[in-house]
């Protein structure tokens, strides 16, 4: 009988993942009118919630839905009703924004976001960049959370879209233990 080699991990993982997004633009050199803002959120959950509850509620929407589980969930999609997103009838996509709004109600998480009036910024005549504002602040506060739950010397783990990752390649990361994964 063979025994299985068991390899101790380099590093503890924290219990929580963290899933970063924005909204609006971040840039200072022109102002949408209709929609000045910038807004930062992380998501963060508890990995076993996440994985027992959160994952298998959002296949079943999918499978539902679309047939498959491979659709990505964007609001702006959703919203203008693009891509996979073009429902047959009101009534369908009332049925899925029910059925999305129904998983987020039940799931456990905690939202940190920062909301930046990109008006008010250009006003005190900041050149701050806000996506570093906003995600400093996020930072900051996701920190606090991890001291309270004692996982400041565990590696938790985010996941960016793309275009976030790409915002943020010249930030100065000051805060330790965080490992990112990029996603699409």
């Amino acid at each position: 009988m063979s025994e299985e080699k068991v390899f101790p991990t380099q590093q503890k993982f924290s219990d929580f993942v963290v899933y970063v997004d924005e909204s609006g633009d971040h840039g200072m050199q022109t102002l949408d009118v209709n929609y000045p803002l910038f807004v930062l959120a992380f998501c963060v959950f508890h990995k076993r919630h996440y994985s027992e509850k959160v994952i298998p509620a959002l296949h079943r929407l999918k499978f539902n839905h679309f047939g498959h589980d491979l659709v990505v969930l964007h609001e702006h999609d959703i919203r203008k009703e693009a891509g996979q997103f073009k429902f047959s009838s009101r009534a369908d996509k009332n049925r899925f924004i029910s059925e999305l709004t129904d998983i987020i109600e039940v799931s456990n998480f905690v939202l940190i976001s920062c909301v930046i009036d990109k008006r008010q910024l250009h006003e005190q005549g900041e050149s701050t960049n806000p996506y570093h504002v906003a995600l400093g602040f996020c930072l900051e506060t996701l920190y606090q959370l991890m001291q309270e739950k004692k996982q400041t010397a565990s590696v938790s783990m985010w996941r960016w879209n793309v275009e976030a990752k790409r915002k943020i390649t010249n930030w100065n990361w000051s805060f330790g233990g965080f490992a990112t994964v990029q996603t699409d």
